[in-house]
């Protein structure tokens, strides 16, 4: 390849708003240019704020913890569903314990959201707090 073609390809590459990368995000993304517009007036987000979002969730592991309660929950579940036959339980009682279980997968990824990061001092500050309330639950 002559350096002409790889000069073009390395131009090609590099995107026409450089100048809009947020120094404070994370090394390699981008941080969100301006929306583009629809022909209806509606907004979409761009792909760099969507890149943006999934790598601070990846960061986070709000997905690793959130798949985790989820697994925890229905193991739970099944748990509760053997116990009321067992002691002939009402049926009201696994359903409130299923509700119980579906607020808590939000709970689940706010928590983790806040533990997952350990870089940001404030999250484990907010850590320390919070662990006293999660080991009461």
């Amino acid at each position: 390849m002559t350096d002409i073609q790889a000069s073009e390809r390395d131009e090609a590459a590099t995107p026409a708003n450089d100048h809009l990368l947020d120094k404070s995000a994370p090394p390699g993304v981008k941080a969100p240019a301006a929306e583009s517009s629809q022909a209806d007036g509606k907004t979409a987000p761009s792909p760099a704020v969507l890149l943006l979002l999934w790598t601070q969730i990846r960061e986070h592991k709000v997905v690793q913890w959130t798949l985790g309660y989820l697994a925890l929950a229905y193991t739970l579940l099944h748990g509760a569903e053997m116990l009321s036959e067992a002691f002939d339980w009402p049926h009201f009682v696994v359903r409130v314990f299923t509700l119980v279980l579906i607020v808590g997968v939000p709970v689940a990824a706010v928590l983790a959201w806040y533990h997952g990061y350990p870089r940001y001092s404030t999250a484990q500050q907010c850590g320390h707090r919070l662990s006293p309330l999660v080991t009461d639950l």
